[in-house]
């Protein structure tokens, strides 16, 4: 189902799974309608129209068809209800405009395939018509060259004929001789045209044409592999500088790279080594206090020589003690003999 809930009609709209449109009762209120979302024996798990969209599992006896009467179901219309009921009407018209729109492009699809199949058909009828006429222009060929041939066989006999009849008519002494070669001319005629008289035996003439090749080629073969060699220096030279130049961008870039890791690794530890000498330090001062208030107590709870300030013994009057017999002495005679309260 639909999770997309971009508006408030989301539920209205039809899924890519067309689900069963059904009405469910659950304990304690009327029939609903509801989507079906799948079923497992006597349990049917729908999801019903309206506010919440709550799922729910409903037993098979408590569903109906979704085109039953609903008077004959005797359920109490609420606002609840009829917002539900408002829901499902336009999830069924937008399930029909969906089917209408499906239908439309499988039309479209079949007479495209129609228009198709005709040109096809139209293309096949049109080739099958071509064919003949082809076959008939062949035909025509042949025939043309084979009476061509006819005709030019029938003219080298007639030229043949005359001039043997002009021959006869202006020498009709010399016979032996024109049959002689009349002989030859046949002789040569029959022979086949590969076998050619042997060539005449001439002396034999001197040519430098072998040397002065050699040597062209041998300049042009050096010249070639200077100008290679040459190629070579100057693109090993151009891949060396580019491999420098590479190296040593990727050289500032790992310097960079590990100076900027090293400087953030150096922030963080002076971040953490500040932060624990902050948390002893605190720490420190806080035992200290605690020291100092403790000693302070313990300080209070005892009594000093009023004399010396030592811790005093012997008690004369409510804030005066002493330590010892001569600081009382000593302090009697000075001012305490005038100021004493201590009842005698």
């Amino acid at each position: 189902m639909s999770n997309c809930r971009t508006s408030k009609d989301w539920f209205c709209r039809p899924c890519a799974i067309v689900h069963e449109l059904v009405w469910a009762q659950m304990k304690g209120f009327g029939f609903w309608p509801a989507k079906v979302i799948r079923r497992e024996g006597d349990r049917v798990d729908v999801r019903f129209f309206g506010a919440l969209h709550q799922r729910a599992w409903i037993a098979a006896s408590n569903i109906r068809d979704i085109d039953t009467d609903i008077k004959k179901m005797k359920t109490k219309p609420t606002p609840g209800w009829h917002n539900a009921c408002r829901e499902l009407k336009k999830h069924q018209g937008l399930l029909m405009a969906k089917d209408k729109t499906l239908k439309k492009e499988k039309d479209k699809e079949k007479e495209k395939e129609k228009k198709s199949d005709k040109s096809n058909k139209a293309h096949k009828t049109h080739r099958a018509k071509k064919r003949p006429r082809e076959t008939d222009i062949t035909e025509q060929d042949d025939a043309i060259s084979s009476s061509n041939c006819d005709h030019q066989v029938k003219v080298q006999a007639n030229d043949n004929v005359t001039s043997s009849q002009d021959s006869n008519q202006g020498s009709p002494i010399s016979t032996e001789p024109n049959t002689a070669k009349r002989r030859k001319t046949s002789a040569s005629s029959h022979s086949p045209p590969h076998e050619a008289s042997p060539p005449e035996q001439s002396s034999p003439a001197k040519c430098d044409c072998h040397e002065k090749y050699t040597s062209i080629f041998a300049d042009f073969k050096t010249r070639l592999e200077q100008d290679h060699h040459k190629e070579k220096e100057e693109a090993i030279t151009e891949a060396l500088e580019k491999m420098r130049a590479e190296m040593e961008t990727d050289k500032q870039q790992t310097i960079s790279r590990i100076k900027d890791t090293m400087m953030a690794e150096i922030d963080r530890t002076k971040k953490q080594t500040r932060e624990k000498c902050q948390e002893e330090y605190f720490e420190e001062i806080k035992k200290v206090e605690a020291k100092n208030k403790e000693e302070l107590s313990q300080a209070k709870k005892k009594q000093w020589c009023i004399n010396c300030e030592e811790e005093a013994m012997y008690h004369c009057c409510w804030n005066t003690s002493y330590c010892s017999i001569n600081c009382q002495q000593i302090h009697w005679h000075k001012e305490h003999k005038k100021l004493c309260r201590r009842k005698r």
